[in-house]
C-alpha cells in the first residue's frame, strides 16, 4: 500500500508539474481499497478530487484526463466502475461532494449506497486534508439528524386501527428497526 501511495505521488506530482494548481484549493483522493491502504500494485483506479468552493481552473478537466492517463500509463487500468476524478462525480466542488453524499445517504439512485462505501474509505494523497474533512462532516451531520430523529420518535407511540385491532408501532426509524430485525408494528 505505501508503494502504491508513492507512486499515486510521483503521477500527481508529475501531472502538477505541467498544470500550475494551488494546493490549497484542492484535495486529492484515494478511494475504496486503496484508500484503505489493502491496495497492490495489480490494481486499477479508484480516486476522486474535491475542489475548494468558488476555484475554478479552465483546464481543469485536461489535468483529471492527464492523471488518469498517466496512472495507465504507469500500469493502472481505468476502474471498471467509473469511480475516478476525470468523472464529474468524483470530480466536484466541496458543496457538490456534500449533495452527493446526501443523495447517497438519502436519495433512489441505486448506485448511491456504493458510492457511499466508497467515499468513506476516501484518503488523502495530495492537497488539503481540510476539504476532505469538511466532507466527511457532511456523513456526521447526517448521523446526528437521524439519531435526533429516532431519540424524538422512539419516545412516540402511533396507533391505527388495522382490521378492527389497533396496532402500535414503537415509531423508532422504521429502517433502523427493520434493519436490527425488530418489528416494525405489534399488535397490542
Amino acid at each position: 500500500a505505501s508503494l502504491n501511495d508513492a507512486l499515486t505521488r510521483e503521477v500527481v506530482n508529475r501531472v502538477l508539474q505541467e498544470h500550475v494548481l494551488d494546493g490549497i484549493d484542492w484535495c486529492w483522493l484515494a478511494l475504496g481499497s486503496e484508500g484503505r491502504g489493502e491496495q497492490t500494485l495489480a490494481t486499477d483506479q479508484d480516486n476522486a478530487l474535491i475542489l475548494r468552493d468558488g476555484f475554478s481552473f479552465d483546464g481543469l478537466e485536461a489535468v483529471t484526463e492527464a492523471f488518469t492517463a498517466a496512472l495507465i500509463d504507469f500500469g493502472y487500468p481505468p476502474c471498471p466502475g467509473g469511480i475516478m476524478l476525470s468523472r464529474p462525480l468524483w470530480r466536484q466542488p466541496l458543496a457538490g461532494f456534500k449533495a452527493s453524499i446526501r443523495d447517497w445517504i438519502h436519495g433512489t439512485d441505486p448506485d448511491g449506497p456504493m458510492n457511499l462505501a466508497i467515499f468513506l474509505d476516501a484518503a488523502v494523497v495530495e492537497g488539503d486534508a481540510a476539504l476532505l474533512e469538511a466532507a466527511r462532516a457532511q456523513l456526521d451531520l447526517a448521523k446526528a439528524r437521524l439519531e435526533t430523529a429516532e431519540l424524538y420518535l422512539g419516545r412516540t407511540e402511533v396507533r391505527a386501527p388495522v382490521a378492527g385491532q389497533v396496532v402500535a408501532r414503537n415509531a423508532r426509524l422504521g429502517a433502523l428497526a427493520t434493519a436490527a430485525g425488530a418489528p416494525m408494528f405489534a399488535l397490542v
